[in-house]
């Protein structure tokens, strides 16, 4: 099949809605789909990690789709750092509504 762009709108005709989306790509009709049963008596933790910005990150572009806000990073000068890496800021994504 395929075809259907997916999505969360059940009143959209053109786009295949979450009931609908196996039967538009039948992978997501397998047994390892989201959300997970986690069993919470065998997991374990994670330690914390920091995330820490520097540089100028106060200026972007903001865009709004129907489900996502993308915001484009102007000037690249916002980096990110984690764990002792650090990484040149373009864009990030806000999703809603979420699944998890």
């Amino acid at each position: 099949m395929g075809g259907a762009p997916w999505g969360y709108k059940t009143s959209d005709a053109t786009m295949a809605s979450p009931e609908q989306w196996a039967d538009h790509y039948p992978t997501c009709a397998g047994s390892r789909q989201s959300p997970i049963d986690i069993t919470t008596t065998t997991s374990g933790s994670v330690a914390a990690r920091s995330l820490a910005f520097s540089g100028e990150c106060d200026s972007y572009s903001l865009t709004q789709s129907d489900e996502s806000f993308k915001a484009s990073v102007n000037g690249g000068s916002c980096m990110a750092s984690s764990n002792g890496a650090s990484y040149s800021m373009a864009q990030f994504h806000l999703h809603a509504p979420s699944e998890h």
